[in-house]
């Protein structure tokens, strides 16, 4: 999954000089690290998207549900269930970071008393299932399939095996078989690099080397075993979108199976733990955000953090390690997006037979899966039989979930769901000048990343008249610092990109001035500005800067909009 940069870990920034757009930010003071916390429960409340409108009354697009079919259209079954695709373990749904396209087991029709068969696929909306490769080796004995999907699709590795849209599968049974029970377990984003692990002694079968192999090259690389770690490490199952970081769990020395393992990351600088090595401490690490600063995974701790069972948890590089709540007695947390700020996992209640999936925001907090598809995004005639067991894999921008449902037959077939983008948003607070004015930005139009200029429009109304501004933009998301004195706050966090100079019109003393910004124009004009060309998913913060001499500073600022571009 492609993963995109939280930037830095400092608490407090703050901006020189007068105009946003033209000075470096100053770190003042960094987090202190937290042993651990515990997310308060709170439950996040989706506006519904489908149905936001803008200025120009347009609707945004709707949410989908969307079964994946195996290739045959016939569900493959024994006596223990039937099955049409995705699976759970090895065998999940995986989902591209741009959305477009799902990497799964599916399973061939027909009954037999036996293992089901089975393929690999790749499925897109507009091409649907196609069979990419079958098990072999170790895959056929255990039901291994897909491990990870480059950002674009094109790239699809297994356990033992990698497939490109140009070039077909490859299986790597033979380079990987002398190693004994080896395995691949993801790729980078760009699907030249992919992560594996080897056991290091056929007696001791569970500590083993990790490895990052660049397929250009001939050989893979190895992380060194540190002095904590002599016989090797435990599992490593997660890289990076960078390729940079590897997520597993580390093997304590002369530990049990399964019952003292600690969360933990491998850089080419070492090993850094997520959680202390100690009895009753079982943690692993599932997904990475695209540079690794956020590790989410499950965890087994002691004390009044864990208890029964397994725990979800997310864990910012630096910060504390936070213990999701969930709808459940029991879960794991199962993939992140590209900033780690959107988590969905799998969570079992006691007392209630089967599992079911949920999702995680950081500005809001859990809801279970199925429920908030069907409450708050208009989906309850399209799941209507159906019932959604997990949720394997979130694409780079939080809006496409891939997982496994029970069909209305009965049988377990893999899912996607596609959240529509939000409409643009408004926060912050504008300035008021010395005349009692207060610029308001809004909006007018669709903002499509595909759209041509004059279809969005940015106007911040209510600015003083014949006075000099412009509308200034950011990548890097909200923040909210006092711009000196005055009443207004800086509420695009740096760096910022400046459009032209313009006056705003209007009457000296009055509150009748504009301002106006045309993105998909200055797009176009500008295709290497910050934060373009724009593409599916481009969110962006744009604010409003004027002359105001009487003001402290003798500048001030609107209110703050956020925009996600649709495609």
């Amino acid at each position: 999954m492609t993963r995109t940069s939280r930037g830095g870990r400092d608490a407090v920034r703050r901006i020189r000089g007068e105009c946003p757009c033209e000075h470096p930010l100053v770190l003042e003071a960094e987090f202190p690290r937290i042993p651990f916390r515990l997310v308060p429960p709170m439950k996040i409340r989706f506006v519904l998207a489908a149905l936001a409108l803008g200025a120009s009354g347009t609707a945004l697009a709707q949410a989908t549900f969307t079964p994946i079919p195996n290739a045959s259209g016939v569900a493959g079954s024994n006596q223990n269930g039937c099955w049409v695709s995705g699976g759970t373990g090895y065998s999940t749904a995986r989902v591209s970071a741009d959305g477009s396209t799902v990497a799964l087991t599916i399973y061939r029709g027909g009954a037999t008393s036996g293992v089901v068969e089975r393929d690999f696929a790749v499925w897109t909306p507009s091409g649907g299932t196609q069979v990419i490769g079958s098990p072999i080796g170790q895959g056929a004995a255990f039901g291994y399939g897909v491990t990870g999907i480059s950002a674009d699709g094109a790239f699809v590795c297994g356990t033992e095996w990698v497939w490109r849209r140009i070039g077909g599968f490859q299986s790597l049974e033979s380079t990987l078989n002398p190693w004994g029970f080896a395995l691949l377990f993801g790729c980078n984003d760009a699907g030249t690099v992919v992560g594996g692990f080897r056991p290091s002694n056929a007696a001791i079968p569970y500590p083993g080397d990790v490895f990052r192999w660049q397929l250009a090259q001939g050989a893979p690389q190895y992380f060194p075993r540190d002095a904590q770690h002599p016989e090797g490490y435990f599992l490593f199952g997660c890289i990076s979108g960078d390729g940079s970081v590897v997520g597993g769990a580390t093997w304590a020395p002369s530990a049990q199976y399964y019952q003292t393992y600690a969360g933990a990351l491998l850089t080419s600088s070492g090993v850094a733990l997520i959680t202390p090595e100690s009895v009753g401490n079982s943690t692993l690490v599932n997904d990475l955000s695209f540079d690794g600063s956020v590790a989410v995974g499950q965890a087994s701790l002691p004390g009044p953090l864990g208890g029964f069972g397994l725990v979800p948890f997310r864990w910012p590089a630096e910060l504390a390690l936070e213990v999701l709540p969930i709808p459940g007695s029991s879960g794991a947390a199962s993939a992140c997006d590209a900033s780690g700020d959107t988590v969905v996992g799998t969570c079992l209640s006691f007392g209630t037979a089967g599992s079911s999936p949920f999702l995680w925001r950081a500005n809001g907090g859990t809801v279970d899966l199925q429920s908030e598809l069907t409450n708050n995004f208009g989906l309850g005639a399209a799941l209507q039989g159906w019932t959604l067991l997990t949720a394997s894999d979130i694409s780079a921008d939080g809006r496409v979930i891939v997982g496994t449902a029970r069909n209305p037959l009965g049988c377990e077939q893999a899912f996607v769901v596609r959240l529509p983008l939000p409409a643009p948003a408004s926060y912050c607070t504008a300035g008021t000048t010395s005349s009692g004015c207060n610029a308001t930005l809004g909006w007018s139009g669709t903002p499509r990343a595909s759209g041509a200029p004059g279809s969005f429009v940015l106007t911040c109304g209510g600015v003083e008249g014949q006075r000099q501004g412009l509308i200034f933009y950011g990548t890097q998301g909200r923040t909210a610092l006092a711009w000196g004195a005055s009443s207004s706050f800086l509420c695009v966090r740096p760096p910022t990109q400046r459009s032209a100079t313009q006056s705003t019109q209007g009457t000296l003393g009055a509150c009748n001035g504009t301002l106006t910004f045309d993105p998909l124009l200055f797009a176009q004009a500008n295709p290497t500005a910050l934060g373009l060309p724009l593409q599916a998913g481009t969110t962006l913060q744009f604010q409003g800067w004027f002359r105001d001499p009487p003001s402290p500073k003798s500048t001030l600022l609107s209110n703050a909009l956020e925009v996600v571009f649709q495609p």
